[in-house]
C-alpha cells in the first residue's frame, strides 16, 4: 500500500501567501489589457496620478487712465502650465504719490493734481510654491474743475427814448478770466418803465422830464449769485403841436383804425378786429378838438376811448403818436396821412393784395370787382378826395387813399386805401374791411 502525505497549512499563511501573488501579478495585462487598482491598462502599463499645473504668469486688467479725484477698479488673471488662465486674488500695491490701492483692487485717487501724475500698480500672486508679479502704469489725468462765477456787467445804451425801447445783455466772468453771455433776472426800479425777461427795456412815455433808471441783472451759478446794475437816462420827447389846417376834414389810419376828423369837429372812426376782414368791424361817433396837450378824440368803444394824442415825429406820408387812453398805459402808433384820389390816374386794372380780386375802374366813371362772380358799380370821387363806388347790391364801397399810395405823373401803380362800405339809400355804416393794396396790372 502507498502512503499519502498530506501536508496542512496555516489558514493564516495562505492569505499572506495570496495578497503577495495580487500586489506582484495583479497589474500585467499584456496585449489583452488586464485591469488595475489605479484603471490603469493597454499595452502593459500600469496607471499614474498627473501632476498638478502650475502657475505661469500674471496679468492686469483695467482701464490705463482715470482722472483725479475718481476711482478705478482693476483684476488679476493667472496663466497655468496646462494652457488654462482664472481670475485670482493677489496682493495689490501702487507706486504713486497721490494714489492708494486697496485689497480688492480699488485704486482711488482723492485729491486734485496740477498736472498728469503716473502711477504703477503691481499684483503679486503665489501657488504651487510659484510666485509672480505683474505691473500696469496708470496715468490719474488732471481733472477739469467747474470755473467759479466772479462778476456780471450789463451791455447795452445809456439812454433811450421815452417813447422807444433799447436791448441790454448780460455778461459773466469766470475765475479761469472767460466771460459769457448769460441770460439773468431782469428788473427796473422805475414806475413809467419796464424790461422783458429777454432784456428789452421799454417806456411807457408821459414823463415831463428826462428820467435816470437803474436796470438791474442778477445771475446764479455753482452756489454764487451776482447783481449788476447800470443806469439808464430815459429821454423827455417834446410833442409837435398840431394846427387846426393838419386835422380839419382829414383822415388817418392805423393798421384796424380809420380816424376821419370832420370840419365840423365830430369824430368817425371805423375799426375791425376779426377776420374774414370786416367781422366784426364797428362803428362809432364823437368829437375832436386840438388842445395845447394834444389831439383829444371824444369816443369810446367798449373800454376803449377817449384818446389824447400827440404827436413825436413827422414825414410827408405818416407820423408818430403817442396816445394816451384810460384806463391803459400809454403807447406809440404810426398814423398814416391820407391824400385826395386823383380820379385821372386811377382808370386801368388792379389786383387786390390777399384776397386777390381784380378790379376795373374805366375812364367813363363804371367798373366792376370780381368778388361774389362779378359785381359792377359805378365810381367818383367827391369834394374831400374820397372815391365812392355805388353798387347795385345796394350798397357804397368808400376807399381814402393812403398817403403811401405810388404812381407816375398819369397813373397809379399801387393805391393803398382804407376800405368802408355804406348802405346807398340811407349812407348808414355797413361795414370796414381795413387797408387794401390794389396793384396795377
Amino acid at each position: 500500500m502507498r502512503k499519502i502525505l498530506v501536508t496542512y497549512f496555516p489558514t493564516s499563511l495562505l492569505l499572506v501567501i495570496l495578497a503577495i501573488a495580487l500586489l506582484t501579478f495583479g497589474g500585467c495585462g499584456g496585449d489583452s489589457g488586464g485591469g488595475s487598482l489605479a484603471g490603469g491598462g493597454g499595452d502593459g502599463g500600469g496607471g499614474v496620478i498627473p501632476a498638478a499645473a502650475t502657475l505661469t504668469g500674471l496679468s492686469i486688467n483695467g482701464p490705463s487712465s482715470m482722472e483725479a479725484n475718481s476711482t478705478a477698479t482693476y483684476t488679476a488673471t493667472a496663466s497655468w502650465s496646462d494652457n488654462s488662465t482664472s481670475t485670482v486674488t493677489p496682493t495689490w500695491g501702487v507706486n504713486s504719490y497721490v494714489a492708494e490701492i486697496s485689497s480688492s483692487g480699488v485704486l482711488s485717487c482723492h485729491q486734485s493734481v496740477v498736472y498728469d501724475e503716473p502711477a504703477s500698480i503691481t499684483a503679486t500672486y503665489s501657488a504651487g510654491g510659484i510666485t509672480k508679479t505683474a505691473t500696469l502704469n496708470v496715468t490719474i489725468t488732471n481733472k477739469t474743475i467747474s470755473a467759479t462765477l466772479t462778476g456780471l456787467s450789463i451791455n447795452g445804451p445809456s439812454s433811450m427814448s421815452e417813447y422807444g425801447t433799447a436791448t441790454y445783455t448780460a455778461t459773466a466772468s469766470w475765475s479761469d478770466n472767460s466771460t459769457s453771455t448769460v441770460t439773468p433776472t431782469w428788473s427796473v426800479n422805475s414806475q413809467f418803465a419796464g424790461i422783458s425777461t429777454g432784456g428789452v427795456l421799454y417806456c411807457q412815455g408821459g414823463i415831463a422830464s428826462d428820467q435816470t433808471v437803474a436796470v438791474s441783472a442778477t445771475y446764479s451759478a455753482g452756489g454764487n449769485t451776482i447783481t449788476a446794475a447800470k443806469d439808464v437816462t430815459i429821454t423827455h420827447v417834446p410833442s409837435i403841436p398840431f394846427t387846426a389846417q393838419e386835422l380839419s376834414g382829414r383822415a388817418f389810419f392805423y393798421e384796424s383804425e380809420l380816424n376821419i376828423l370832420n370840419a365840423d369837429f365830430s369824430l368817425v372812426q371805423y375799426s375791425t378786429y376779426g377776420y374774414p376782414r370786416g367781422d366784426p368791424s364797428y362803428y362809432v361817433t364823437g368829437t375832436w378838438s386840438n388842445l395845447p396837450n394834444g389831439l383829444d378824440l371824444n369816443f369810446r368803444l367798449f373800454d376803449r376811448g377817449p384818446y389824447t394824442v400827440q404827436r413825436i415825429a413827422d414825414s410827408s406820408t405818416a407820423m408818430e403818436v403817442a396816445i394816451y387812453q384810460e384806463p391803459w398805459l400809454p403807447y406809440v402808433v404810426t398814423w398814416e396821412k391820407t391824400v385826395p384820389v386823383d380820379p385821372a390816374k386811377l382808370p386801368g386794372t388792379y389786383k387786390q393784395s390777399v384776397e386777390g380780386y381784380t378790379w376795373v375802374f374805366n375812364a367813363d366813371g363804371t367798373g366792376s370787382v370780381s368778388i361774389f362772380g362779378g359785381i359792377n358799380f359805378t365810381w367818383s370821387v367827391d369834394s374831400a378826395g374820397v372815391l365812392k363806388m355805388p353798387s347795385a347790391t345796394g350798397y357804397t364801397a368808400v376807399f381814402y387813399a393812403r398817403a403811401s399810395s405810388q404812381s407816375t405823373a398819369t397813373s397809379y401803380t399801387n393805391l393803398k386805401v382804407g376800405f368802408a362800405e355804406h348802405n346807398t339809400s340811407t349812407g348808414n355804416f355797413y361795414k370796414y374791411f381795413g387797408g387794401y393794396e390794389l396793384t396795377r396790372q
